[in-house]
């Protein structure tokens, strides 16, 4: 079934430290962030498949019964679905999307994921109802079957598309008052000091 990048996403209180994914009175252990989180990130499903599943022979991988997160779905410690949420709770809550592969650019897929995730939490989205373990797929959402149609899905989702053109313009910006010639071919102080830490 192919190599597998499953990104983990949990996030911390800023006032506490605590993990804010988690809240020990909800029935499921879960805040209210992370069911927004999911929501967001199932909203774009579709489109976030061209991100995640970076070339043809991706589609080869990202198919039914293949633990690679084919349906929009999700569910608790279930391995058959877009996002996993771990039995693990308080500090170690996290959410597991499990669609990207070894090909797809880790830095890029970890943006789009916070992205939707950021958007469901501003629009306030409702995740559908979690995916019952061992049962059929609760949806018809899936990801598109090839690459030609997985970038017609992102090149439609113009919210996600309109975040990653934002995130990219504002680098550009940064990277334009800092140089003094922006066409430049060599490379700038700015540039090393910039992307130099994620390497």
């Amino acid at each position: 079934s192919g190599s597998g990048l499953h990104l983990n996403i949990s996030f911390r209180d800023l006032s506490d430290g605590s993990n804010a994914l988690t809240d020990p009175a909800a029935a499921d252990g879960l805040s209210t962030l992370a069911h927004r989180c999911i929501a967001g990130m199932l909203a774009h499903h579709e489109g976030l498949s061209a991100i995640c599943g970076a070339n043809c022979n991706s589609y080869k991988r990202l198919q039914p019964d293949m633990l690679a997160g084919y349906w929009a779905n999700w569910g608790y410690d279930d391995r058959t679905v877009t996002i996993r949420v771990s039995p693990d709770r308080g500090p170690a809550t996290r959410l597991e999307h499990r669609v990207a592969d070894a090909a797809a650019n880790p830095y890029l897929v970890g943006a789009a994921l916070l992205h939707a995730a950021r958007m469901g939490v501003e629009r306030e989205l409702d995740p559908p109802p979690a995916q019952p373990v061992g049962q059929e797929p609760n949806t018809e959402r899936r990801v598109p079957p090839t690459l030609e149609a997985a970038l017609d899905a992102l090149e439609a989702d113009r919210e996600l598309v309109e975040a990653f053109t934002m995130i990219k313009r504002a680098e550009w910006k940064k990277y334009a008052e800092a140089v003094g010639d922006p066409s430049t071919t060599e490379v700038t102080d700015w540039e090393l000091a910039y992307y130099l830490p994620f390497f």
